[in-house]
């Protein structure tokens, strides 16, 4: 005999729960996308995930047509994660580099009511279409209002710089296996066919094997040094050439945002790079030679002639500059008077 207290899965839950993580992202992306009115990813703890995509599905017109839906758009959607292999979690450089390469993939505006395959159609006709609001909790509320049926709008291609800095307010950015998962998410999202990303991701692994900065050309830079690091970042970001990422936080963040930043910047012209790191490394040393306190300023001093003329012999009879001289003379009489 059946437990009725025992609640069986829903085909939605059941179906959810063969999803992984990453499959998880895309389709709450995919569901905010549809105005499905759930919370912030982020907003709700990962073991009621699951649960809340379920439940917002469960409320909608034509449950079992939306999950066939979901399934054939993931298919279509998502690319084998062998073709992500070459990129390690672990270096936070290819990862920033990465992400300054997917912000700007050709994204395409979809209307609300696009019918992209006959599940789509097929919700779109009923006349109830629902509007669910889910709470971090899993709770839902149903707001159902009818819809007229609407012609498909036209599909735009444009370019939309896809929201890392958004991403980022709600993430660690120390986190390198969260960048990871925003590059695929980024990837996965992308309105194109699976060739096209396969590609992309493709012709991005040999780049990369192609445009990193020489390391002959970056020796200087300490990473064991903040205030070189954070100059150096600053330098880039008034020079308009620093990737767009969040502000780094501490002298790992800085080292790698640079390097990344170099490797971004003028990939098709080694000559051009290398001499934009011979005036960037110059400039470094005259700040470090300001700052260290040895750089002399230059005075106007009016003298007799006479005075002069014996000034230049006591230089000369100590192989010294006329500044020198006059450098030692006064700290000898400062140092022997009572001042």
């Amino acid at each position: 005999m059946n437990d009725p207290t025992h609640q069986q899965p829903t085909p939605s839950l059941t179906e959810l729960n063969k999803f992984k993580d990453r499959e998880l992202k895309w389709l709450w992306n995919y569901m905010t996308k549809r105005r499905f009115m759930i919370p912030i990813e982020s907003s709700v703890p990962q073991s009621l995930r699951r649960q809340t995509l379920s439940d917002a599905i469960n409320i909608c017109s034509n449950p079992t047509g939306f999950i066939n839906e979901i399934l054939d758009q993931k298919k279509n959607q998502l690319i084998s994660e062998d073709y992500f292999k070459w990129i390690d979690k672990h270096d936070d450089r290819l990862l920033i580099w990465m992400l300054g390469q997917v912000q700007y993939l050709p994204q395409i505006q979809v209307a609300p009511q696009v019918q992209a395959t006959p599940h789509v159609q097929a919700i779109h006709q009923a006349q109830a279409i629902p509007h669910v609001h889910v709470t971090p909790q899993g709770h839902v509320t149903p707001q159902v209002h009818v819809t007229p049926q609407v012609q498909a709008t036209p599909q735009i291609n444009v370019q939309i710089p896809y929201p890392i800095n958004d991403i980022y307010s709600k993430v660690a950015v120390t986190s390198s296996e969260e960048r990871k998962h925003e590059i695929l998410l980024a990837i996965d999202t992308w309105d194109a066919l699976t060739d096209q990303k396969q590609q992309f991701i493709s012709s991005k692994k040999l780049e990369w094997g192609m445009i990193k900065t020489p390391e002959s050309q970056t020796r200087w830079l300490d990473l064991n040094s903040e205030t070189q690091l954070a100059w150096a970042w600053n330098y880039l970001v008034n020079n308009v050439t620093a990737l767009t990422i969040p502000q780094p936080i501490n002298p790992k963040e800085y080292y790698a945002a640079v390097l990344a930043s170099l490797d971004h910047i003028h990939r098709d012209n080694p000559a051009a790079k290398k001499l934009f790191l011979i005036t960037m490394k110059k400039t470094w040393s005259q700040k470090k030679y300001r700052d260290s306190g040895k750089a002399k300023k230059q005075y106007s001093l009016s003298m007799k002639k006479d005075v002069r003329e014996k000034l230049d012999l006591i230089s000369k009879s100590r192989d010294e500059k006329a500044h020198e001289t006059l450098e030692r003379l006064i700290k000898a009489e400062y140092n022997s008077s009572s001042i």
